[in-house]
């Protein structure tokens, strides 16, 4: 391991400081936002079946670029990208089970593809 001092001045000691500001199109900020998205509708569907919000973290995602034809002011889709949301919600309380097939739909009903076509769901893997 090797340290080196710093040889300008600190952010503290500067008049300006670069930053980088990811616009709403931006892959990570689509990712955040859905995931955000889908943590409140599972925080709702909760309220509604168990009076409370149970643990659930749902803050991984991944973003499969698809593939267009971009052109000066338009362009066509030829693939739309695939979105993964994961990870983990309770399911259950006190012997009283809700399919997580039936959680997700609650976030699905206010989704759409831009093409108007079905958003298409699979169930997690050992899911019911």
């Amino acid at each position: 391991m090797s340290i080196e001092t710093l040889k300008c001045p600190s952010v503290a000691e500067s008049h300006i400081e670069v930053v980088e500001r990811k616009g709403l199109g931006h892959p990570d900020t689509i990712c955040d936002l859905l995931c955000e998205e889908l943590s409140r509708a599972l925080a709702s569907y909760y309220l509604d079946n168990f009076r409370s919000v149970l643990h659930h973290n749902v803050d991984k995602s991944l973003l499969v670029g698809g593939r267009s034809l971009p052109a000066f002011a338009g362009g066509q889709v030829l693939q739309p990208m695939d979105l993964f949301l994961s990870g983990r919600a309770a399911t259950s309380v006190q012997e009283r089970i809700h399919p997580q097939q039936a959680m997700m739909n609650v976030f699905l009903r206010t989704r759409s593809r831009p093409d108007g076509g079905a958003t298409s769901t699979s169930t997690p893997t050992g899911a019911a």
